[in-house]
């Protein structure tokens, strides 16, 4: 099994590669939504963690992470110009963001998970 985490926080990225390396699965890790297109492009994978607050590019002072960057991803998904992946999880500190992005993910069957101060994220993705 195959995951592309997509998370510009290196901590969080950590704590959600953790689970997939107990599971042995393989996976990938990018912070931003272009090296998420790139590599949706060129690789399928059977679930995509995509926060849905991150920056366009990496590395860029003014490139502020916001959702429309990673509803942008989602449009591409959608549109057939990626493999689409088996599954999509969305992730997220924001009640807002959450709000706003549930519609597109309810849509395809995706989830959405909001992250709360003190929860386990080892566990928010082991039980799923």
């Amino acid at each position: 099994m195959r995951a592309l985490i997509v998370e510009d926080d290196r901590v969080k990225a950590g704590w959600i590669e953790q689970v997939f390396s107990d599971r042995n699965w393989a996976f990938d890790w990018v912070d931003c939504a272009s090296s998420c297109l790139d590599k949706l492009r060129k690789e399928s994978y059977d679930i995509l963690i995509l926060d849905l607050m991150i920056p366009w590019e990496s590395g860029e002072l003014e490139d502020f992470p916001d959702s429309r960057n990673s509803s942008i991803v989602i449009a591409e998904i959608g549109a057939g110009t990626c493999l689409v992946p088996g599954y999509v999880v969305g992730i997220t500190q924001s009640e807002i963001v959450r709000d706003q992005c549930q519609e597109i993910f309810a849509a395809s069957g995706w989830i959405i998970l909001g992250y709360e101060g003190g929860i386990d994220w080892r566990k928010l993705f082991a039980e799923r």
